[in-house]
């Protein structure tokens, strides 16, 4: 159905006495006429059943507006919310990156000290050859050997027993 200038029933913009009205104005006029009216009672009948399709249509795009508004904010607090958990993980990563080449560098520094302690126990003597040399040691048995100081003693001590021995037999026969 068109529109036309004979069945419109719009509001004109002249005001009551002609006067072209502003655009907050009617829309005090219409919130008046709204208030006057008790809610819960149905508005009069419009003689006009285009009018009547227009407002219908116009409360359901209002409706829809708000709906989409509203979707609007929910996708922008869902964007905000999604670009904040993004910068969140990537710092999470960022340090658990830095936790591995910790660890990476701490993994070689065990490894080098691990192949330094090898190498030292293979300088090392073995278990067989020190059980080699308890044998030696038990079949020697170097507590029974006499120190420099005990052999020197020893050595002065048969020295003046020889000195002695060879003086008494010389003396008795004179």
């Amino acid at each position: 159905m068109q529109l036309t200038s004979q069945d419109s029933t719009a509001p004109s913009p002249l005001g009551p006495q002609g006067i072209p009205s502003l655009p907050g104005a009617q829309k005090q006029g219409r919130a008046q006429k709204q208030a006057k009216q008790p809610r819960g009672t149905p508005a009069a009948p419009s003689a006009n059943p285009l009018q009547e399709e227009i407002n219908s249509v116009s409360r359901r795009l209002r409706v829809l507006e708000e709906r989409y508004i509203n979707l609007r904010r929910r996708l922008q607090v869902i964007d905000e919310n999604l670009l904040s958990s993004h910068k969140k993980l990537g710092g999470d990563i960022k340090i658990i990156r830095e936790g591995f080449t910790d660890a990476k560098r701490e993994l070689a520094q065990l490894r080098q000290t691990a192949t330094l302690i090898l190498k030292e126990l293979a300088g090392c003597a073995r278990r067989s050859e020190i059980q080699v040399l308890d044998k030696y040691l038990s079949l020697w048995d170097p507590t029974s050997f006499v120190s420099y100081e005990e052999a020197e003693r020893i050595a002065r001590r048969i020295t003046a027993e020889h000195k002695a021995s060879q003086e008494s037999p010389t003396a008795g026969q004179e």
